[in-house]
C-alpha cells in the first residue's frame, strides 16, 4: 500500500485479518478513501486529556488497549488508550527509581501477556507495566543494549559494542544473549572475528517462517541464525564487505570457527 504523507497515519497489523489505522492529527484526513478502496476500517480519535503525543514512534495492541511509544526528544513517554482513544495514562520519564525511566529505546510485548515492557537504555533496565500503565517490576540488562527481541517467554538482546559482558567474573564473551525471568542468561551466541569490525546487531527479525534473523551495524549482510555455533547468509545488499565472499553460492551453512 501507498501512504499518503499528506495524512499522519501509522498502520499496524495486530493479525491478519485486521488493520488499524491511527490518526495522531485529523486536520487532513481527505482522499484516505481512495488509499484503501474496498477495506473496511473506522477512524479512532486519540483522547488529548492526558497529553500531546509529539511523535508516534511505535504502537502496541494489547488485548483491548493501545500502547504508544512517544520519541519526541524533549518529552519521552509511553501513552495508554482504550481501543476506543480513551486516554488511560501517560509515563513519562522521571529518573531512575522503581516505575521510572531515563529514556525509552524500544517498548515490547509477549504473546499472550497483559503487560508491555519498557527497554530504558539510560539505565540499563526493563521496566515492567501493565495495561493500565501501573508499574510491575525492573529487570536490570547489560549497558548499552543495541537491539532486542521478545521470543516466547524469553528476550534476545544484543550488546552495543565488543567485550561487552554483565560485569561477571571471567564470563565468556557474548555477541547476542538470550534472557529469562529474573534476567537470568542461559546462552548465547560467541563473537568472531568478523563481528568485531561491524560492532553490534542494530535490529532482530524474523521471517515468514519464524526463523531468527540479524542485521549489524557497518554490515551489508542479513545473518540467520540456525544454533549456537552456526549461522547461513540468505541476504546480502551488496558483496563488497560481506562476509558472502567466502563462498560460491548462498545460503550455504558456515560454521563460526570457519571465519
Amino acid at each position: 500500500m501507498k501512504r499518503n504523507d499528506s495524512i499522519p497515519t501509522v498502520s499496524l497489523f495486530p493479525n491478519k485479518a485486521e488493520e488499524y489505522y491511527l490518526f495522531t492529527d485529523l486536520k487532513d484526513v481527505s482522499g484516505f478513501d481512495g488509499i484503501v478502496p474496498n477495506l473496511e476500517y473506522e477512524y479512532i480519535a486519540l483522547d488529548n486529556s492526558i497529553g500531546y503525543i509529539g511523535e508516534v514512534k511505535n504502537i502496541l495492541f494489547i488485548k483491548d488497549r493501545i500502547i504508544i511509544h512517544d520519541g519526541s526528544v524533549n518529552d519521552v513517554a509511553v501513552f495508554i488508550f482504550t481501543m476506543e482513544g480513551v486516554g488511560i495514562k501517560r509515563i513519562k520519564a522521571g529518573g531512575r527509581g522503581p516505575s521510572e525511566f531515563l529514556g525509552i529505546a524500544q517498548i515490547f510485548t509477549f504473546p499472550g501477556a497483559d503487560y508491555f515492557v519498557v527497554k530504558d537504555d539510560k539505565s540499563s533496565r526493563f521496566q515492567y507495566f501493565d495495561l493500565n500503565g501501573e508499574y510491575i517490576k525492573t529487570e536490570h540488562t547489560m549497558l548499552h543494549i543495541s537491539a532486542c527481541m521478545p521470543i516466547n517467554d524469553s528476550v534476545l538482546v544484543s550488546g552495543s559494542s565488543y567485550r561487552q559482558n554483565y560485569h561477571i567474573e571471567d564470563l565468556v564473551e557474548y555477541s547476542i544473549y538470550s534472557g529469562v525471568k529474573d534476567s537470568i542468561i542461559y546462552k548465547g551466541l560467541p563473537y568472531k572475528h568478523y563481528q568485531k569490525t561491524s560492532w553490534a546487531v542494530n535490529s532482530f527479525f524474523t521471517n515468514y517462517r519464524g526463523d531468527i534473523q540479524i542485521r549489524q551495524h557497518a554490515s551489508d549482510s542479513i545473518y540467520q541464525i540456525l544454533n549456537d555455533s552456526t549461522y547461513f547468509v540468505p541476504y546480502v545488499v551488496k558483496f563488497d564487505k560481506s562476509v558472502q565472499q567466502k563462498f560460491e553460492s548462498m545460503p550455504v551453512e558456515t560454521n563460526f570457527d570457519e571465519l
